[in-house]
């Protein structure tokens, strides 16, 4: 298929995967797809959320103020795989990505629907879904996270409104509330980040994410930082630069 025969395809909202009856014959996917779709990589996702859980909730009953849950949304909380099988060996572009998000048709990450049911019924928490998907993709965002079960009355979600909002200052945003987006809220503790990408949990880069990062990041994995797994794409693509 063509770009623009992509593009249009995801504003028609056609379906991005080929139907069972079309009797199209079944593409040789990238090995980096092909686990992304594997019984194994879902077993993944569901086990680093279940295992999470009880340590969340112990976290959760030892604070004496409001606390938060962070979690990523894009290969966290939301499965884009279609949209990299679509993609193919096209280049990636915004204009694309935001055809994609526009459709809010992307599946939940198994698991992540049960653990924040649960997590929402302990008291004096906030679940925040914190993406770097722009605030032109929230309402889309928004419609997405509600259709899989994933976002209720009390959630929040913060997008990146400028290229300075980088995730570190959201998560002061958060634990502060020193920005507009959090004053309502009110200062929380963040218990537990969820994420695929380094800086889903670091404000790192370069040589001091490969040593300082990578130290903390692993130091913190299984207590305070649950890290989902994502062979597609990430940050160690450009040596977190």
């Amino acid at each position: 298929m063509k770009l623009s025969g992509f593009i249009a395809a995801v504003l028609l909202g056609t379906a991005l995967i080929p139907r069972a009856d079309a009797q199209m014959p079944t593409p040789v996917l990238p090995k980096d797809l092909q686990y992304a779709h594997s019984i194994e990589f879902s077993a993944i996702d569901a086990e680093v959320y279940r295992m999470a859980w009880p340590i969340v909730r112990a976290a959760a009953r030892r604070q004496k103020g409001k606390w938060a849950v962070v979690l990523d949304v894009d290969q966290t909380v939301l499965d884009n795989a279609a949209f990299q099988r679509q993609l193919g060996d096209r280049p990636f572009s915004q204009k694309i990505w935001k055809s994609w998000t526009k459709l809010a048709n992307a599946a939940a990450i198994p698991g992540a629907r049960t653990f924040l049911d649960k997590v929402r019924a302990l008291p004096h928490g906030e679940i925040v879904f914190m993406t770097n998907r722009g605030d032109d993709e929230h309402a889309a965002t928004l419609n997405n996270l509600k259709a899989q079960g994933l976002f209720k009355p009390g959630d929040v979600l913060l997008t990146k409104k400028d290229a300075a909002d980088n995730k570190g200052v959201r998560r002061d945003c958060v634990e502060k509330a020193t920005d507009q987006r959090c004053k309502a809220q009110g200062p929380r503790t963040i218990i537990a980040l969820f994420g695929d990408s380094a800086r889903d949990f670091e404000e790192l880069h370069g040589r001091e994410m490969q040593t300082r990062g990578r130290e903390d990041i692993s130091r913190l994995a299984g207590t305070k930082y649950f890290v989902l797994p994502n062979p597609m794409y990430g940050q160690w693509e450009n040596d977190y630069k």
